[in-house]
């Protein structure tokens, strides 16, 4: 059953702390309950993606402190996977865009991209690499695909609150 998008428009300021990141050998598989996880529904020619949602107390198992919840999704930029990230709820940044969404159980969580991706970066015990290193730019979400309305791109880039 699909649901109709509520957008919420907060804009809160975002507090992240990295200091004990590669600190700790929690499983992330452990805290899959705690996820708040969505499916958008396709919109013109944009697929749906797959938002996951992490508490700020299951990130802190992991060492990376924040002030609000995190969230991250997987976007396919001419057939390669991008990983971005931003602060909040899911319907404060990029899914907000979309009209209609599912709610992923638990249990099909662990089998997406984006569940993948976070669970490496958060995994990650190579001390050379920032848990910021595992996302995308902004810039490149708005600068790497030929884009028709310039005005309209450089808006949206503006409004973004992506983790970097």
């Amino acid at each position: 059953m699909w649901n109709k998008v509520e957008r919420v428009n907060s804009n809160e300021n975002f507090v992240l702390n990295t200091d004990k990141y590669h600190t700790t050998t929690n499983d992330l598989d452990s805290f899959i309950s705690e996820f708040k996880a969505i499916r958008t529904k396709k919109k013109w020619d944009t697929w749906g993606r797959t938002y996951l949602e992490i508490p700020p107390r299951v990130l802190s198992e992991f060492g990376v402190l924040t002030n609000a919840p995190f969230v991250c999704y997987v976007n396919y930029v001419l057939n390669k996977a991008k990983f971005y990230g931003y602060s909040g709820e899911i319907f404060v940044g990029d899914a907000a865009w979309f009209d209609e969404y599912q709610v992923i159980d638990a249990d099909d969580i662990i089998k997406t991209e984006t569940y993948k991706q976070i669970k490496t970066a958060l995994h990650n015990t190579d001390e050379s690499m920032s848990f910021q290193d595992f996302f995308n730019t902004a810039k490149e979400k708005w600068n790497i695909v030929p884009i028709t309305n310039h005005e309209l791109a450089e808006y949206a880039s503006k409004l973004n609150n992506h983790i970097k």
